[in-house]
């Protein structure tokens, strides 16, 4: 459990990197040539990673308040 909180811990970090490099919108070019602006999607990989995380931690809580 640990190691899987680790890891998602450095999914955060690597996210908060990415958006503080190449902001929250990227521009794009499509297949056919067009710049388009998008959504960086370090955003919502950001917010899943936050969720697990917190989810981890109360179950980590959880389990020591059990002993």
């Amino acid at each position: 459990m640990n190691e899987e909180l680790a890891r998602w811990e450095r999914i955060k970090l690597e996210c908060e990197k990415s958006i503080d490099t190449h902001g929250a919108i990227i521009e794009a070019v499509t297949d056919r040539g067009k710049p388009v602006l998008r959504k960086n999607p370090a955003i919502e990989t950001l917010q899943k990673a936050q969720a697990e995380i917190e989810k981890l931690r109360k179950t980590l809580a959880d389990e020591l308040n059990l002993d």
